[in-house]
């Protein structure tokens, strides 16, 4: 039985469709937290998508800890990570919507 899981950042709901786009399922290889920048990243055993071409470093996708629903996003992905599940992100796309110059993940989804 599949199980999708969402979990939404819904700081600003109407924009957050508007500007973000999806990536295709990948399986997460690390999670990295920053205790200097406050950013939680993923990186993927799939090379990552560029889907945010304002954002220079294309190696991981990042959340920040102050994000809405920020706890849920990473007890998904790390959850995800851990049982070599599939995940897919959508990024922002809003110009210069980057975390230390990495792609911004606004929502996640994974499929157990």
């Amino acid at each position: 039985m599949k199980y999708a899981l969402l979990a939404l950042l819904l700081t600003s709901s109407s924009q957050l469709f508007a500007s973000t786009s999806k990536t295709s399922y990948f399986t997460v290889d690390k999670v990295r937290v920053s205790a200097n920048t406050g950013n939680l990243y993923l990186d993927p055993v799939e090379n990552p998508q560029h889907l945010n071409t304002t954002c220079s470093s294309k190696s991981m996708y990042a959340m920040h800890k102050d994000d809405e629903m920020f706890h849920i996003m990473y007890s998904l992905a790390l959850s995800a990570a851990q049982s070599k599940q599939k995940v897919r992100v959508w990024l922002s796309t809003a110009a210069n919507d980057c975390l230390s110059s990495y792609q911004r993940v606004r929502l996640i989804e994974a499929d157990f």
